[in-house]
């Protein structure tokens, strides 16, 4: 066998089995096993999906009165939940120190270390929307969750896919997009730069722009980063095709670094123009649209771009999971399937505002409505698929 054949079975061989495969004398599945094996990263994609379905409740054009409330319940579970993971990740990586280098490097559960930032990008996003609902909201206490959340997010999108770089050399897979999920994290930073730029009052704009700079930086950071992988994706589709059916969902990936571009960019675009007013008075004798009217153009114009481009991703991943959709064979009681819910949580939102920066075209906002009740739905039922199979133990099995 050649070295790279002995490299790529080797790979395979890893990216199939558990982290830290315990003896037979141990028991296949105590709890022990379910700790250091089956409470991966991946759980953190069921906290992001359901911050963001919150969000969508809470912002959905033509929701009936209360609303609100449900999207508030959701979001408070998912608080509860992202502090029930994190207590349990503490004590996963007490017990066995190792497995917090053995699962950055992972093949498979490497690519979810990152959901941890974005889960907690989202629920620091629910908490400001909500708050406001409820008159409750804090500003030093959003604009140190901003700046703690922007040090998270660079520190494991770096962190990550270096994890990733470094390790052993990986098996050719198929054609998907999941790469882009190490880098997930910054492509939220633009929408919290926005969320607690909006609770900043005008007249402390000095305290603002610095957020919003910021915002606007690493948002296209993260967008940036995230097309070297986009373009390597479709560069793949041309020569290998397709992923297999079951692997066919996994396209859906592609849609969220776009589409949450799209809506940081209209929030950002929004908050330049508050923020920074045009002046009469600017240097050189330039006119009005000095200040917060060019960027907000500036931004809105990106903000499309990047909407266009998320919407072709999602016709793609639609018409090729249609076409084999009578022959999936994917079961739903997988976490993963959270990861493919959430860009399109991005998607809907980012709909939802573009259409009320135009003023609610009734076509956008038919679309809108309708993309946003389907995220819902498919939602609702990974969850209670999922809690099915927690119940039942059967997760366990398939993690």
């Amino acid at each position: 066998m050649s070295g790279l054949d002995r490299r790529t079975s080797n790979s395979s061989q890893t990216s199939n089995s558990p982290l830290l495969p315990r003896s037979n004398a141990d028991g296949t599945h105590g709890w022990r096993d379910v700790l250091e094996n089956k409470m991966t990263w991946a759980w953190y994609a069921s906290i992001m999906s359901s911050g963001g379905v919150a969000l969508i409740l809470y912002s959905i054009p033509y929701g009936f009165r209360g609303l609100w409330i449900l999207g508030g319940i959701i979001y408070i579970a998912s608080l509860v939940g992202f502090v029930l993971l994190l207590a349990t990740h503490i004590v996963r990586f007490l017990l066995n120190p190792r497995l917090i280098r053995a699962s950055a490097a992972h093949p498979s559960e490497g690519l979810f270390v990152s959901t941890f930032a974005a889960a907690l990008g989202i629920l620091i996003i629910d908490g400001a929307t909500y708050a406001e609902k409820m008159h409750t909201a804090h500003g030093t206490a959003l604009r140190a969750s901003f700046w703690i959340f922007l040090v998270v997010s660079v520190i494991f999108s770096v962190g990550s896919p270096l994890a990733l770089f470094s390790g052993a050399p990986h098996a050719e897979q198929e054609a998907t997009p999941l790469a882009t999920q190490t880098v997930l994290p910054l492509t939220l930073v633009g929408c919290v730069a926005a969320t607690v730029a909006a609770h900043i009052s005008i007249h402390n704009h000095h305290i603002a722009m610095p957020i919003i700079y910021m915002g606007i930086a690493v948002q296209g950071m993260g967008i940036l980063v995230s097309l070297l992988s986009l373009s390597s994706f479709v560069d793949r589709l041309y020569h290998c095709s397709v992923p297999s059916i079951s692997q066919r969902p996994s396209m859906y990936v592609a849609v969220g670094p776009p589409a949450f571009s799209a809506l940081s960019f209209a929030l950002l675009a929004e908050q330049c123009l508050r923020h920074f007013p045009a002046e009469k008075t600017a240097p050189g004798g330039a006119n009005e649209i000095v200040g917060g009217v060019a960027l907000y153009y500036i931004l809105l114009t990106f903000s499309l771009m990047f909407w266009g481009l998320s919407l072709w991703f999602f016709l793609i991943s639609t018409c090729s999971t249609l076409a084999v959709l009578g022959q999936m064979g994917i079961g739903v009681q997988k976490l993963q399937l959270f990861a493919l819910i959430f860009p399109n949580v991005g998607f809907a939102l980012a709909t939802i505002h573009l259409s009320r920066l135009f003023g609610h075209p009734k076509v956008l906002a038919i679309i809108s409505e309708v993309l946003s009740l389907t995220v819902v739905g498919a939602w609702a039922i990974v969850v209670l698929a999922t809690c099915y199979g927690v119940l039942s133990g059967r997760i366990f099995r398939t993690v």
